[in-house]
């Protein structure tokens, strides 16, 4: 039975595998203790993606968020959004919120010293889809509190933006921790469950830090683009869910080019139980999501506050494509040079079989200063060069 296809109440038990002697044996957790883990990484994440959708075209971007103060966690999510965002999302507005352990920098998967990849099942990926509602009542200060005990920043943005308090109202969530693939939670056995990291793996060899290197001046708009998506190693994947009838996120390892061979165009790979696979395969229109506070490195040094504009965000909209077998051995070298504790990902993928795939780019959304996305076509965007990318992989 395929991830995807399992129901909440079907799921009692994960999956957690040890390698004994060739031998892989499995590891039980209880439903509580999946929920757990679940709510430890959502406390410890406060930042994500956001995936919505318009006329059923994906749209995923950078948003702040809190469950809760420190220690204090609450399990609901509540986001300050700008008021012209806010009339731009209808009230109830289906959205998921895909958050991932490779933010967490204590974690095994974290992002300067790494034993594991973004991708590795053992790095926790947890996407909770919902409703995204305008707060009101006692909520508005119950969601201000929370907001402002992890982002302080936002008690100074400006009261002429008219940022409101908003509540993603949850109605279904997924977990992926280990291997076996996904696990579906019930909302109220995650409100009912304290946070505590529950997964049993130990940390592995970790790869050296990549070397650090500036971005392009503010000026070169399509060059900072571009150094962004040279120097990401994973992305939110915003589909069409098939199985809710929603938009929905996941996390993904990615690989631009290599030096000076950068495209801007990244690579990636779906095995075919994946869910964010079934929804490719019925409808390939998605939406890539990249932050500058997912790199290795400071970057500009401006992500103290991840929604700050000056926190470069970049969304590629267009249409998955799946690579001829040409193409795979470029993809298989890339992911070889930008990701090598998953090796899988250049041998031909995972045991249960997938597709390799590109995005036919048909729009870019760009904001790395203040004033709103910059204006960058996609010509503009395909043309340009991540400046100084060649320092880093040859």
């Amino acid at each position: 039975v395929h991830s995807y296809q399992k129901t909440a109440a079907m799921v009692t038990f994960s999956r957690a595998f040890a390698v004994l002697g060739g031998l892989v044996i499995a590891a039980a957790r209880s439903k509580e203790e999946i929920a757990e883990n679940a709510r430890w990484l959502l406390h410890e994440t406060s930042w994500g993606y956001l995936t919505s959708s318009s006329n059923q075209v994906p749209f995923t971007d950078t948003f702040s968020f809190s469950d809760g103060a420190a220690e204090n966690s609450t399990g609901r999510i509540f986001f300050y959004v700008m008021g012209g965002f806010s009339d731009a999302f209808p009230e109830g507005m289906p959205a998921a919120l895909t958050v991932s352990e490779a933010e967490v920098d204590s974690s095994r998967c974290n992002r300067k010293s790494p034993s594991l990849d973004p991708e590795d099942p053992r790095c926790a990926k947890l996407t909770l889809s919902g409703n995204l509602t305008k707060s009101s009542g006692a909520d508005i200060a119950m969601g201000k509190a929370a907001l402002f005990a992890r982002h302080p920043q936002m008690k100074h943005w400006p009261s002429s933006h008219h940022f409101e308090v908003h509540e993603l109202i949850l109605r279904d969530i997924w977990l992926i921790d280990s291997f076996g693939g996904g696990e579906l939670i019930t909302v109220a056995d995650f409100l009912a469950a304290a946070p505590k990291h529950t997964t049993p793996y130990t940390a592995a060899a970790t790869v050296a830090e990549v070397a650090a290197t500036k971005p392009p001046p503010y000026f070169k708009v399509a060059e900072r683009a571009r150094w962004l998506m040279y120097h990401s190693s994973w992305c939110a994947l915003g589909t069409n869910s098939v199985r809710l009838m929603a938009p929905w996120g996941n996390v993904r390892s990615m690989a631009d080019g290599l030096g000076k061979n950068s495209t801007g165009l990244p690579m990636l790979y779906l095995p075919s139980p994946d869910p964010s696979s079934v929804d490719v395969h019925a409808d390939n229109q998605v939406a890539l999501g990249l932050s500058e506070a997912g790199l290795p490195f400071p970057g500009s040094g401006s992500c103290s506050e991840t929604e700050d504009p000056v926190c470069a965000r970049l969304t590629l909209q267009g249409r998955l494509r799946a690579l001829t077998a040409f193409d795979v051995l470029e993809a298989q070298r890339r992911f070889a040079a930008r990701h090598p504790l998953a090796k899988w990902l250049a041998a031909g993928g995972a045991h249960t079989g997938g597709t390799y795939y590109t995005i036919d780019l048909q729009k870019v959304t760009f904001l790395d200063y203040y004033g709103g996305p910059a204006n960058l076509t996609v010509e503009e965007y395909l043309a340009a060069s991540p400046e100084g990318s060649t320092t880093i992989y040859t």
